[in-house]
């Protein structure tokens, strides 16, 4: 038998996991991660550690910039994680597996859906703190964004 308080917390981490990379909270997403995780990306790449993982808000917020650069419009995309499943827990370990849709706005008018995303993670209770061990995800198609205008 599984602890309910344990099993929805590491749902909210699931959960916290979207708000705080969709609202730009990249210290408080890597928080949820444990000092030696490892994600591993669609085609393979592995990241380990937090510094390893901070590449990837870094490289989002460079995709980002390069777009408004480009004369794009301002955009919003958002992880609505769903399906949110808790494949074994033990006192202090759980497997996790998610999926997510992921819209985007544009210039607070215009609404997209772009993809789904499978996710699959490892998690620890460590010091009475569930966290992200082990992570991967892959997208169900390529995330494009819609192209810039000019």
């Amino acid at each position: 038998m599984f602890d309910v308080a344990d099993r929805l917390e590491i749902i909210n981490v699931i959960h916290l996991y979207s708000h705080y990379w969709d609202e730009n909270q990249f210290d408080d997403w890597l928080d949820l991660f444990t000092p030696d995780a490892t994600v591993e990306l669609p085609l393979g790449t592995k990241l380990e550690g937090r510094d390893g993982i901070r590449q990837l808000p870094e490289q989002h917020e460079q995709r980002l910039a390069a777009y408004r650069d480009a004369g794009g419009l301002s955009l919003q995309i958002r992880h609505l994680m769903t399906n949110v499943a808790v494949i074994d827990q033990s006192g202090t370990t759980a497997e996790v597996r998610a999926y997510a849709l992921m819209p985007i706005a544009y210039d607070r008018k215009d609404l997209e859906f772009t993809t789904t995303v499978s996710y699959q993670g490892r998690m620890i209770k460590k010091d009475g703190t569930w966290r992200i061990a082990d992570w991967s995800f892959t997208f169900d198609r390529p995330l494009e964004f819609r192209s810039a205008p000019g």
